[in-house]
């Protein structure tokens, strides 16, 4: 069953562009997090960077089968750079082991964006969607490199 985006509570308590990551256990590692800026010799270039997000979910199999999008956009032109990437939330068999007094469980997502091309300088936005509703919004701001 899916449920529909607003009945859906849905907390996003990681986000966030890094040089890599990884997931065990429902756990995420990331290494060189928070990345807000790239320098570049020149554009279009590839992005390098992981986007990590942890999702806190309602612990309910009814919400578990959610659908998300990822946007990338160019922040001045309000264009797309890139297709909208989905995601789906599935319970993995690790709802079988949630016992009725837990409320709340998380959900790591790992997107890999190292070869996605950003095609020129400028301030860029990666946005999660839940629906038409903005989860969460990274601006990253893609410089060139001044060469000395």
């Amino acid at each position: 069953m899916t449920s529909e985006p607003s009945d859906v509570d849905v907390r996003v308590q990681i986000m966030t562009l890094c040089d890599v990551a990884n997931e065990r256990d429902r756990l995420i590692s990331v290494l060189s997090g928070g990345v807000t800026r790239i320098q570049r010799p020149s554009f279009p270039a590839p992005l390098k960077a992981d986007l990590a997000i942890l999702l806190d979910l309602p612990a309910h199999a009814s919400v578990f089968d959610i659908s998300m999008r990822l946007e990338l956009k160019n922040v001045r032109t309000g264009k797309e750079i890139a297709p909208s990437l989905h995601m789906q939330a599935e319970d993995d068999g690790e709802l079988d082991n949630v016992d009725e007094t837990t409320t709340r469980i998380t959900f790591p997502a790992l997107v890999g964006m190292q070869e996605m091309v950003i095609p020129e300088s400028g301030t860029f936005s990666i946005e999660l969607l839940l629906g038409e509703r903005v989860l969460s919004k990274i601006e990253l701001d893609a410089v060139v490199k001044e060469q000395i």
